[in-house]
């Protein structure tokens, strides 16, 4: 072993070279191959070549390894097991098992972590006081007599959240429903060996912590004539009605079980390995920080159906393959084996991270709902379908969960603020493709295929905070009559949006800037006076129009077309993720580099060559620039704009979304443009996604 400098035991980040042929002679060697071998890092194997192995302390006699394939200390692949100081007590409690009982969970670590969370948690125990009661018909698994019962009322349960694979398994039917009623039958060896292996380990994993109802799709959802919509919008009320959510996040399959917990011959095991270094006893084992942040990299953490099983769970114990974790409203757990390893973390808050988002009480009622809306959908849409009709159903009760920050959502999108929901972008560099059943303007009209597993959010920071919409929308009703989307617009909505800009910085206003201000406003987004006869024209047209009119959403916004052209001298902002643009009016000159009035995602670049293309812009809502100092000016307010491309060919004023981009402009800037009051109109899917329904 060849060390960049000798720490001792005040270790701090440092290079390792590590040898495989050494590891006979030096103890060190053998703990950080062993860590290698199980995280599934092979490149330590070699006989020959080193491997450059990054350490960190991380306090609490931890050390965290990565490989660093340049040797560069950059730490580019964390491994899921680490090295501890071991106590005398842990040594001797390894000595009294056997492999296969380390390598196993133990179910009454789980049961202790519920009970506390149960009977000490206060913001727990809030939810579970909260918590939905089951609709008629609601079904569920009785562990103990191996049956599907109904209408079973107050009775804690669990959930599971498992993938499906491609295995073809037992699921219940018109047909079989009243033979899996039957006391036993799931546990008939017929029927067992139907069961996918992940279902009969949480059936088994219920027993051992004394639960005796189980909540699973297969078994739980009978869908009869068209109730499949009904159902999967409860989603959020069987999820947070379950006490304890199971989840099956090692494997590709429903064979895949929950390991550690029941482990076959066939599974990867984790193995313990203890040296005596420098005279300190050292353990290698699975670090929680490494194995934890691998579940991003899970099939289980790439589909879209599981993220909202685990958004919507109170409480949840997730199964890695490697070390099980706990997670609730109030705190998270490691397994720690049953060796008292982590030293009692279950009163401190630990640096680890499942890395999967979860709605947290406050984010319900929290003013700012566009923060959390964000969060969510900003991972969601980086998940894959089997079937991808299914985006909207797969987070149907997120949405309906947010309902009371977010309002109905109109396919996907807020429709409180809608004008900023629109603003919506990609936020991290993705390959984005049309998603041609669904609206160009909501997310759901698009797929993004990157590879990252996580997104940072669907909005840039501007538009989370002090950024309101302009937008008074209408629709035509089945009955081809228009009405006012009410929930779109909020009471004296441009008083207010000024009112809120301003005292919400405390500045001082010069009286003739809100005036002026407002007739901007006025004069950009206000429907006209005769915006009814306008509308009804449109709602009348003839019927070879391609689009019904019940399928449109109208208003009137300010629209410019521009030219941008691409800075590449001014760096890339690697926060937001997006690209300084410098913009010109058809009738004006290029703004000098120094000056840009524009920032626009970067994925409006990738499907062109050109280095300045001419494009019309929707602005849809306006906001006050945080960077602006005591002297406010008509320059520190901006619009929020969206690329569009006009499609006449569906209907007069009807546009689509031309890419996943938003413009942040002056309003000096944008009424240089000369910008027009135009009636816009969306098209969309059909007349029922406005109430939510896909």
């Amino acid at each position: 072993m060849s060390v960049g400098e000798n720490p001792g035991f005040s270790w701090d980040n440092y290079m390792l070279w590590v040898y495989h042929k050494y590891s006979n002679s030096c103890s060190f060697c053998r703990l950080i191959i062993h860590c290698a071998k199980y995280s599934g890092i092979s490149e330590v194997t070699d006989e020959h070549n080193p491997a450059f192995i990054g350490i960190r302390y991380a306090g609490n006699g931890e050390l965290r390894l990565a490989l660093d394939p340049s040797g560069n200390t950059k730490l580019e692949r964390p491994l899921s097991y680490g090295i501890r100081l071991c106590k005398p007590r842990t040594l001797e409690q390894l000595k009294r098992k056997t492999p296969e009982e380390q390598a196993a969970f133990n179910p009454e670590e789980l049961a202790s972590w519920l009970y506390k969370c149960c009977t000490q948690h206060a913001d727990c125990q809030a939810l579970d006081r909260a918590a939905p009661r089951p609709s008629a018909n609601f079904r569920l698994v009785d562990v103990e007599n191996g049956c599907v019962v109904e209408n079973v009322v107050s009775v804690p349960y669990c959930a599971l959240s498992y993938t499906w694979g491609s295995g073809c398994n037992l699921v219940i039917t018109p047909d079989n429903a009243d033979q899996l009623r039957t006391k036993g039958a799931l546990y008939n060896p017929d029927t067992a060996t139907q069961i996918p292996r992940s279902v009969k380990d949480a059936m088994s994993l219920c027993r051992k912590i004394g639960q005796r109802y189980l909540w699973v799709d297969r078994f739980c959802l009978l869908i009869v004539g068209d109730t499949l919509e009904q159902q999967l919008a409860s989603m959020d009320m069987i999820y947070r009605g379950a006490q304890l959510t199971i989840v099956a996040a090692a494997g590709l399959e429903a064979d895949s079980g929950l390991p550690p917990f029941n482990l076959r011959p066939e599974d990867n095991k984790r193995f313990f390995h203890t040296e005596k270094v420098m005279g300190k006893d050292l353990i290698a084992c699975p670090n929680p920080k490494g194995t934890a942040a691998a579940i991003a990299e899970s099939y289980w953490a790439s589909r879209g159906w599981t993220m909202q099983e685990y958004a919507l769970s109170r409480r949840a114990v997730v199964f890695t393959g490697q070390q099980a974790f706990f997670v609730c409203e109030q705190t998270k757990w490691a397994e720690d084996f049953g060796l008292g390893l982590w030293n009692d973390h279950h009163d401190e808050q630990p640096d680890w991270e499942i890395p999967c988002t979860r709605i947290h009480e406050n984010d319900i009622y929290s003013t700012q709902f566009l923060e959390p809306y964000s969060r969510l959908v900003g991972e969601y849409i980086r998940r894959q379908f089997t079937v991808e009709t299914d985006i909207l159903r797969g987070c149907a009760g997120m949405l309906s969960r947010l309902a009371d920050g977010i309002g109905q959502h109109v396919c996907g999108l807020p429709s409180r603020e809608f004008g900023v929901g629109l603003q919506w972008t990609v936020d991290k560099p993705a390959t984005i493709k049309r998603r041609d059943q669904f609206p160009s303007w909501s997310w759901t009209g698009w797929v993004t295929t990157s590879k990252s597993r996580r997104g940072a959010g669907m909005y840039h920071n501007h538009l989370l905070d002090n950024t309101f919409s302009t937008l008074d929308c209408w629709r035509a009703n089945g009955k081809a009559q228009l009405e006012q989307l009410a929930e779109f617009n909020l009471p004296n909505h441009f008083d207010e949006a000024v009112k809120s800009l301003w005292e919400n910085h405390m500045q001082m206003v010069d009286g003739v800037i809100i005036p002026q201000f407002d007739t901007f406003l006025q004069d950009n987004f206000e429907a006209p006076a005769d915006w009814e006869q306008l509308l009804q024209s449109f709602v009348n047209e003839p019927a070879h129009i391609v689009l019904d009119p019940k399928h449109r959403i109208f208003f009137w916004a300010s629209c410019a077309t521009f030219r941008l052209k691409q800075q590449r001298s001014v760096p890339w902002d690697s926060v937001n993720q997006a690209q300084c643009f410098a913009l010109r009016h058809l009738r004006g000159a290029l703004r000098p580099d120094q000056s840009m009035c524009g920032w626009m995602d970067r994925q409006l670049w990738l499907a062109t060559n050109e280095h300045e293309i001419e494009i019309d812009l929707v602005a849809t809502a306006i906001g006050l620039d945080k960077r602006s100092g005591k002297e406010l000016r008509l320059e520190d307010v901006f619009v929020s704009a969206v690329p569009v491309r006009r499609r006449e060919d569906l209907g007069r004023g009807v546009v689509e979304r031309e890419a996943v981009g938003a413009l942040r402009i002056s309003v000096p800037e944008w009424l240089a443009a000369r910008p027009v009051k135009r009636l816009v109109v969306m098209p969309g899917l059909g007349g029922d996604e406005i109430q939510g329904v896909g």
